[in-house]
């Protein structure tokens, strides 16, 4: 393995089995080492399959991203944040939970953008799951929602097929349904069927007692279920037909089960041909391999079952990480969605009307238009939300009068005809920019026209004017006496209203299409929650409806058992009573047989060739034969007729009432057997007497072992055995009859193994020569032995011990050299010297000075020095007076073991000059 790569390990919890994966992670991408599935029941096999996996289990902890399938968790697809999820009563014994979402159309974090996938767990279910992996010594870095991530692994298989997938995520207590599609997860529903409803219909199947007993055969490899499989899917199909018909384009959806073990693949097969549905033919190797996920193996098995685990390692390889939903403590945030970032809504902004001649002024009782803006020139954009169509009245103001000069009145000029004045040109309308709807703001306020810059226009009031005390008009028409009688230039003008001005009419368009903006907003808002509650209310209804069903066939199959129970107590006493009678009478008539047999008297006679042998009658009578038993009960006895040396014989009598039986002359036979006599070792001699003719001095029975002996009268016999020399043994032994009897003796002997280094050395016992060693001597008498080793130019060795019977005594002897020097620590007694002869200096050696030398010698048995040599001296003359005088010297040999042996030493010498 390369040094950059890693080993990850990657666990999938569910409620039946364990799956755990071995993955090796590197530059190339992840590689699966191992991958194994072990079921829950069995931690032994876990516990050893884990040592097998990481072998550094035992030692530390090893850190591993698991994938948890909850025992009591909920599913669903929904827009509401989890939390009110979790209000609901259904989801009150699961409070606190543990939380997981993802996009249920990509897969990934939920962002507000579409529905969510969003799981609940309790807390105890997650707590129970940490406890089992701290007993494997497992430490979860990551712990995510299996069936999302099996989900997730169906999406990316549709990716290149077709169709529509409905996927059963089985479970012991809680099962649901998620129907998958390429495009996503399109809906979860909860299911009825769990391990309960299962393990009941195979108990009913095969006539069990128990439906522990059925849930095991359940998950029994050995057990064959093809000929009941399609019995048991067929009942279980009137629980899911229902359910799959809820769903959308269940009719026609593939069908895949997970939540089981690889073995259980068949019950998958089963229910998918029991409901009619497609069975999912899925390549799992092929899709792991388009995944990116190879095998160190190429024999590596692979299951269906796996996917959501195999979806967990290629999710840990990718970024971002599709269909991984974390699994969230209850302490943490809540999982909200997130609105998704997007562009405001593009709203067109009312156009701005063409301002209309002043003239012409809009009618006063009719309604105005609906609103629909319609940009004249603005480019195309994004279309934005319809907007609601709101028809409102048309806003009337009322006509101001003009302003009127306060300069001095002249003489007016005179009137222009209205032919003379030129209309006023409206200017051309601006383009509308779209916009987003907004608060209308306050319009500028307007400033009165000088009269000067204001061209005369053409109005016709919307109501008559209002007339003054004389009769004067307040505004005089054009060419009438009144207008000649003012000045052209001092002529009044009369306000124009605001909101007939272009600012006025785009305010309240822009007002109208932001009021209808907002209508449509609340309308789609309260559809959107009508559409939730409808969901709701329909889940909710066929929650209700499934739990009524299920009550139903509970409450009618609890009437049945009760009603079958009634009945089975009803027969039971009916059938004890009818058995107490019949006991009874039984009872009576033997009572009354009882009665009259309990005084019934008969006779027997027995006689025997030979006779006088004993006959014992039911071992409480006893008389010789021939023997007569008179006024005896009536009945059945055993008859026992014995004699000594002859067989016994055993019969039954049968007494009648006032009736003598006779069982004629038994003949009796004589008793003989076999007798083998043994010894170790063979070649004894016996003799064998009957006791009862000892006395009488009958010739006895003798051979030599190994005997057998047939024929002999049966009985006791003594027995005397003797083997060359040893001790003679005596006894006694039983000849069966008809039988044989073996009587086996043995005698105290052992045996000696004598080797000696070196070998070939002559073996000695009491001065007669038993061979040359290695010697093996066999059959010795128990006891002392004593033997003696002499070999040439070695000191000869003495030796004895104890023979122990049936073993076998070994001497291993080292001879020792005659001439065999001694080291020093092999010496029981150094040698002292007895005789020093002094140190005789030559003249030569000057009288001054010290002088030292050493002198290595051998000393002998006898205390001689030889051999004698100068180590070193500080002169030589000295050294060799030195070994004229040690030559002198007499010692008292070393010894070892008492014997004086021969040894070397060195003899140091000083000598200071005069």
């Amino acid at each position: 393995m390369p040094a950059s790569d890693k080993i990850a390990y990657y666990f999938e919890l569910k409620d039946f089995s364990t799956v755990v994966a071995v993955v090796r992670t590197g530059s190339s991408g992840p590689v699966i080492e191992n991958i194994r599935e072990f079921p829950l029941a069995n931690g032994a096999e876990i516990e050893a399959g884990l040592k097998d996996l990481a072998p550094d289990i035992q030692s530390h902890a090893i850190s591993a991203a698991v994938l948890l399938r909850g025992r009591s968790g909920r599913l669903r697809i929904s827009l509401s944040p989890v939390g009110e999820w979790l209000q609901q009563p259904e989801c009150a014994a699961l409070t606190p939970a543990y939380q997981a979402m993802v996009d249920a159309g990509t897969g990934l974090a939920a962002n507000g953008s579409g529905k969510n996938l969003q799981a609940i767990e309790a807390v105890a279910s997650v707590e129970q799951v940490e406890g089992l992996l701290k007993k494997w010594n497992v430490t979860a870095s990551r712990l995510t929602a299996a069936p999302i991530a099996t989900a997730g692994a169906l999406i990316s298989w549709l990716q290149s097929h077709a169709g529509t997938v409905a996927l059963l995520d089985f479970g012991e207590t809680v099962s649901h349904w998620l129907v998958v599609e390429r495009s996503g997860v399109v809906a979860a529903r909860s299911s009825a069927l769990t391990m309960d409803v299962v393990a009941e219909s195979i108990r009913e199947e095969l006539g069990l007692r128990f439906k522990g007993a059925a849930a095991k055969l359940f998950f029994n490899d050995q057990y064959d279920f093809t000929e009941i499989g399609p019995k048991i899917g067929a009942k279980l199909a009137t629980r899911l037909k229902p359910e799959l018909a809820t769903l959308p384009g269940g009719s026609s959806a593939l069908f895949f089960c997970t939540g089981l073990l690889a073995p259980q693949k068949w019950f998958g097969d089963v229910l998918a041909d029991s409901i009619g549905c497609g069975r999912l033919d899925l390549d799992v190797k092929k899709l792991c391999t388009e995944a990116g996920l190879t095998f160190a193996r190429e024999t590596q098995p692979l299951s269906p079952a796996w996917l959501g685990l195999l979806q967990g390692i290629r999710g840990a390889a990718s970024s971002p990480a599709a269909w991984i939903a974390e699994w969230r403590h209850p302490s943490a945030p809540a999982l909200i969605p997130a609105p998704e970032a997007k562009p405001a809504a593009s709203v067109p902004a009312p156009p701005v009307p063409a301002i209309a001649p002043a003239a012409v002024p809009p009618e006063p009782t009719a309604p105005a238009a609906a609103v629909r803006p319609q940009p004249a020139s603005a480019p195309a954009k994004k279309p934005a939300p319809p907007v609601a169509v709101v028809e409102t009245p048309a806003v009337t103001s009322k006509p101001t009068p003009a302003a009127v000069p306060a300069r001095p009145v002249e003489k007016p000029a005179p009137p222009k005809t209205p032919s003379n004045v030129p209309a006023a040109k409206a200017p051309a309308p601006a383009a509308a920019k779209p916009a987003v709807p907004a608060p209308a703001a306050k319009p500028a306020p307007v400033q009165p026209a000088k009269p000067a810059t204001i061209p005369p226009v053409k109005d016709e009031p919307s109501a008559p004017p209002a007339r003054k005390a004389s009769s004067a008009l307040a505004y005089p028409l054009p060419g009438s006496k009144a207008a000649a009688a003012q000045p052209a230039g001092d002529e009044p003008v009369r306000k124009k209203p605001f909101l007939k001005t272009g600012a006025g009419m785009a305010i309240v368009a822009t007002v109208v299409i932001a009021v209808s903006v907002i209508i449509w907003l609340v309308v789609q808002m309260q559809a959107e929650k009508e559409a939730m509650a409808r969901e709701q209310a329909n889940a909710a209804q066929t929650r209700k409806d499934m739990e009524k069903a299920r009550q139903e066939a509970e409450a009618k199959a609890q009437a049945e058992a009760e009603a079958r129970r009634r009945s089975e107590a009803d027969a039971s006493t009916k059938l004890a009573a009818l058995d107490a009678a019949r006991q009874k009478a039984e009872n009576e008539a033997q009572q009354q047989a009882a009665a009259r047999l309990a005084n019934a008297r008969g006779n027997l006679v027995v006689a025997t060739q030979p006779a006088g042998a004993t006959v014992r009658l039911n071992l409480l009578l006893t008389q010789r034969s021939p023997a007569k038993f008179e006024d005896i009960k009536i009945g059945e006895y055993d008859v026992v007729i014995s004699l000594d040396g002859y067989d016994e014989v055993k019969i039954k009598a049968r007494i009648e009432e006032n009736q003598t039986a006779d069982l004629g002359v038994i003949a009796l036979h004589r008793q003989i057997g076999d007798l083998r006599v043994e010894s170790t070792p063979p070649g004894a001699h016996f003799e064998l007497r009957p006791q009862k003719l000892v006395d009488a001095g009958s010739d006895p029975v003798s051979g030599t072992t190994p005997a057998k002996l047939t024929g002999l009268p049966a009985g006791v016999y003594s027995i005397a055995i003797d083997y060359m020399g040893a001790t003679r043994q005596t006894g006694t032994v039983e000849v069966p009859a008809h039988a044989a009897a073996t009587s086996s003796w043995e005698f105290p002997l052992g045996s000696v193994k004598i080797t000696s280094t070196p070998s070939g050395a002559t073996v000695l016992q009491a001065g007669k020569v038993l061979g040359q060693t290695p010697l093996e001597l066999e059959n010795l008498l128990e006891g002392e032995q004593a033997f003696e080793l002499t070999c040439d130019s070695y000191e000869p060795v003495h030796m004895s011990g104890l023979v122990v019977k049936n073993t076998t005594r070994a001497f291993d002897i080292k001879l020792v050299p005659m001439d065999r020097l001694y080291r020093n620590n092999e010496l029981d007694q150094k040698p002292v010297p007895i005789v020093q002869e002094p140190i005789t200096l030559p003249p030569s050696l000057p009288l001054y000075g010290t002088y030292r030398a050493s002198v290595k010698m051998v000393i002998g048995k006898d205390g001689v020095p030889r051999d004698l040599a100068l180590v070193d001296a500080s002169n030589p003359v000295f050294g060799q007076a030195c070994l004229v005088a040690a030559a002198k010297w007499r010692f008292k040999p070393a010894l070892v073991k008492g014997k004086p042996v021969s040894t070397q030493v060195s003899l140091p010498f000083v000598q200071a000059a005069e």
